[in-house]
């Protein structure tokens, strides 16, 4: 009887050690290897030109950011994960040209996609975004101000199927086009606009329905597209078409 009882007792030893390394294993396989070879992965933004769009030609702006991220989606399953490599970016980013944001390294794999971000957020200097520019009907002009005073998440669309190799250098651009977030908007809502010391101010106080439109767009990636490409050597970036030059001024805080 006293052998029974050692026998039955390891019976059930043996069979909780295999179902709690089981379990284990279950669990871990839905978090990201954080010890994986990784990618490095700079991050910048790129403002083009905003000649594209009549109806405002957008001369300055700025926006101001406490941090960066570079976001990856892979399938666990049949369940979609994301990973994110973020770093602290408490600093004003002017809308102009190309601006280095900061590197950041994730794990090297092949991902359904990726997405660059940056969390603005105003201060007592700053707007969290501003941009400034002439809306010019026939033969007036009336300057235009954006601003956003809100904690906000600028972020691009998704760029689908990325493949990062550990080891390898990469170049993620978000690309910043201010014409295309006026989508929506037209000639007459400008022309129609409640004016405020001489100027069109679009803000969540002023012109509200244009400024719902252009927060919306944003929201819904348009005009903030993401490229990835890889690094050589030289440190270039090969193939990369050239964005045309941005006419964006320098930001002005006192605005």
């Amino acid at each position: 009887m006293f052998m029974k009882r050692i026998l039955f007792a390891t019976i059930l030893l043996i069979s909780g050690t295999i179902l709690f390394s089981a379990c284990s294993k279950q669990s871990s396989s839905y978090a990201p290897d954080t010890f994986a070879p990784v990618a490095s992965v700079d991050l910048s933004l790129t403002t083009l030109q905003s000649g594209r769009n009549s109806l405002i030609n957008w001369q300055t702006g700025y926006i101001t950011t406490t941090a960066a991220t570079f976001s990856a989606s892979y399938m666990v399953g049949n369940a979609v994960r994301k990973t994110d490599a973020g770093m602290n970016l408490f600093k004003q980013v002017p809308l102009l040209n190309t601006q280095d944001l900061g590197t950041v390294t994730i794990a090297g794999g092949n991902y359904l996609g990726s997405q660059g971000s940056a969390m603005l957020n105003s201060n007592e200097q700053s707007h969290a975004m501003f941009m400034g520019g002439l809306f010019v009907n026939g033969g007036s002009i009336m300057p235009v101000s954006f601003i956003l005073d809100t904690r906000y998440l600028f972020a691009s669309a998704w760029l689908q199927n990325v493949m990062l190799t550990a080891g390898t250098s990469y170049k993620a651009n978000m690309v910043f086009d201010p014409a295309q977030i006026l989508t929506g908007i037209t000639a007459n809502d400008f022309a129609n606009a409640t004016p405020t010391n001489g100027q069109v101010v679009i803000s969540a106080g002023s012109n509200v329905n244009m400024y719902n439109t252009i927060v919306n767009n944003m929201t819904n990636g348009i005009g903030l597209q993401l490229t990835v490409l890889p690094v050589n050597a030289s440190g270039t970036v090969p193939n990369a078409a050239a964005p045309s030059p941005s006419v964006m001024g320098t930001p002005n805080p006192g605005h």
